[in-house]
């Protein structure tokens, strides 16, 4: 990331990457705090661009407005601001082609089909997300990227392209045994001065978010999604007052500062349902007015998302919440039972995407003391099918690297049949694929599930091994059968197939999980 000092410089930047536009020095002479500073810069483009990028203040670098240019050639620049030092500045920026092969611009709701996602160069995106609540926290102080980078390349080598990561995270529990357990993340820095215990609302740590920029830059060298929970409520973290001023200072700093990322996706809170329904809204009203670049925003679990007959549940449940929803990109909620039933509800709803954001928690290989709720790998895979087989997409947790013990090593076993998950998914043509059990006939069995593009392509999930019936309607010429193993990828010719109903029986007998691939 470059930095220029100087209006009077003209930079030089690749598309999608990013320049820092420092305005004035940190001690540049503002009346009050220069956190509320207000001040934002113009930005025209080669063909007919124009949006509003505001700007922050950072004690070490100064009045900063960071920008990453959308299209190549000539830009230009004017800042707006209350303070005279940097109103009506001016500039231009010069963007270069990009031959970073991992850069494809910001994700997208895909126009054509728009249960799924695609980004802004038309690449396709199979979005499967990695929950990692405290990666902006690992090793901040000294900064260090060592930990982080050793996980970001397990979980990109198995094909993982999101993390879901919280903005801030203090801490999860905490008792005398996990106080000295040398796994524990305990973020040494917070977003404001004074750290967690002691916080200034008025004024942000610089250190925090430098370390956090580093982790954002490389998420974005790797092209990995930086999915944002900008708030959690029980994480203990001492958040300001909400809808305070001294809020709003948070979202609006948070929402600068990262908004240049074409990686970034924003998202309300971790279980946004533990506020009112209108302060969620507020939320999402800031961040669209603030947010020059308008990337993806979702809601955590706008409303309860589980066990309906809790007491806890029903005291945080409201009908309004769900409108959430309705204000988003696309819908992330956790659901911890009848996982396709939900997906293919979900998907015949709406027209929109749809993340089961948590839905199962992989034991690992130590049995840390973080959620109360884990799964062996299979029963975690199982669900990462039914997720897909209902038309969403997942978002894999593992609680060695979920929570704040941090523990990647050794590989968890689940790495490896999501690998083979992943690697089926992108080579189908997944967005024509309809969660539709009609197919396999009145007759369909328990444990079977089918996404189809009637006479093109059908994906059958077979949990029992004892087999169906398909029926193929509207080929043009013959289809291509073949079987494959969810568990160990090998992959059998199953023959030819056209019009009419068939009947297959998977290869590796009772009880085995197969799935059926039929494709021109």
């Amino acid at each position: 990331m470059r930095s220029v000092s100087s209006p009077a410089e003209a930079p030089e930047v690749s598309r999608y990457h990013i320049v820092d536009l420092v305005l004035a020095p940190p001690d540049a002479p503002a009346a009050g705090n220069p956190f509320d500073v207000p001040f934002a810069a113009t930005f025209w483009g080669p063909e007919g661009q124009a949006f509003t990028i505001p700007g922050y203040y950072d004690a070490e670098a100064g009045y900063v407005v960071r920008f990453s240019p959308t299209v190549e050639g000539a830009w230009r620049y004017a800042v707006s601001s209350a303070a005279g030092f940097m109103d009506g500045l001016g500039g231009a920026v010069r963007c270069t082609p990009h031959d970073h092969p991992r850069l494809h611009g910001p994700l997208m709701v895909d126009p054509a089909y728009r249960h799924h996602f695609c980004f802004e160069d038309g690449t396709r995106c199979y979005l499967v997300g990695y929950e990692v609540n405290w990666l902006m926290m690992v090793d901040q102080s000294p900064s260090d990227l060592t930990r982080i980078d050793a996980l970001l390349d397990s979980i990109q080598g198995v094909g993982f392209n999101m993390v879901t990561v919280n903005a801030y995270a203090h801490h999860f529990m905490r008792t005398p045994e996990r106080e000295e357990d040398a796994r524990l993340v305990a973020p040494d820095l917070a977003p404001w001065v004074g750290g967690n215990e002691a916080p200034d609302f008025s004024r942000f740590d610089a250190a925090f978010f430098s370390h956090y920029d580093r982790v954002m830059l490389d998420l974005l060298d790797r092209g990995i999604l930086a999915h944002i929970m900008i708030q959690v409520y029980n994480k203990h973290v001492n958040w300001p007052e909400l809808g305070s001023l001294d809020d709003d200072r948070f979202w609006r700093y948070v929402v600068a500062r990262y908004q240049a990322f074409c990686n970034v996706i924003w998202d309300t809170a971790k279980e946004s349902y533990y506020q009112p329904a209108e302060y969620v809204w507020s939320r999402i009203g800031l961040i669209r007015d603030l947010d020059g670049y308008r990337r993806l925003l979702t809601v955590h679990d706008a409303s309860v998302p589980h066990w309906p007959h809790s007491e806890r549940n029903a005291r945080l449940y409201a009908p309004t919440k769900r409108l959430s929803d309705a204000m988003a990109d696309f819908k992330s909620d956790q659901i911890h039972e009848a996982w396709y039933e939900d997906a293919e509800r979900n998907y015949t709803a709406a027209q929109r995407p749809y993340v089961n954001i948590e839905y199962g928690y992989e034991q690992g290989a130590y049995d840390l003391p973080t959620g109360w709720a884990r799964q062996d790998w299979r029963e975690v895979l199982r669900r990462t099918w039914l997720v897909t087989m209902g038309g969403a997409y997942p978002n894999y947790y593992f609680c060695n690297t979920a929570w704040d013990l941090f523990l990647p090593t050794p590989e968890p076993p689940g790495y490896a049949p999501h690998r083979l998950y992943i690697q089926f998914w992108q080579d189908t043509r997944y967005w024509l694929l309809a969660p539709n059990p009609a197919p396999l006939g009145p007759e369909r069995a328990s444990g079977t599930y089918c996404r189809a593009a009637e006479g093109q392509e059908y994906v059958v999930l077979d949990l029992t091994g004892a087999g169906f019936w398909l029926t193929i309607a509207g080929a043009t010429g013959p289809l291509a059968a073949t079987w494959f193993n969810p568990l160990s990828g090998e992959r059998i010719d199953a023959g030819s197939v056209d019009d009419g109903r068939h009947r297959f029986v998977p290869p590796w007998g009772l009880e085995n999980w197969a799935v059926l691939h039929v494709r021109a």
